[in-house]
């Protein structure tokens, strides 16, 4: 087995870019949030039907856990 050459700077930023807060980049499949989402989507349908919604939605967690991407989604 060969391990990746770790003098290779621009090896070394492709790492780094996995862990960067805010990197924008959307994951392929998101995985294990069926139920956020269709929670919100019910949420959504109720407000546009100018309904009462139950309760609040409140995403938390630490910078770049995927808040915003489930949000765009």
């Amino acid at each position: 087995m060969t391990h990746p050459d770790f003098s290779d700077t621009d090896y070394l930023k492709s790492l780094l870019r996995l862990f960067n807060p805010g990197n924008g980049v959307k994951p392929p499949k998101l995985a294990g949030r069926e139920e956020a989402l269709k929670s919100l989507q019910g949420l959504l349908d109720r407000l546009i039907d100018r309904e009462r919604v139950p309760h609040d939605a409140v995403f938390y967690g630490p910078r770049g856990n995927g808040k915003t991407v489930l949000l765009e989604e």
